[in-house]
């Protein structure tokens, strides 16, 4: 089985970054595979770039 714990906020020592850690500590007790993104860790940018307005596909999930 799998998790995905996804965090947004920009303090380490936030309520929200213990909360994650204590999800997946639970979930890695119960055998979980975890995957975890820190979005400010990461830099995410969350604006859409302009010339991406227009992109409705994914070459992830085509078959052909």
């Amino acid at each position: 089985m799998r998790a995905l714990l996804v965090i947004a906020n920009p303090s380490p020592e936030s309520f929200s970054h213990a909360m994650a850690k204590v999800a997946a500590e639970v979930l890695h007790a119960r055998e979980y595979e975890v995957w975890y993104h820190d979005l400010y860790g990461e830099y995410f940018d969350p604006v859409q770039p302009t010339g991406e307005a227009g992109n409705r596909r994914s070459s992830i999930f085509l078959t052909r």
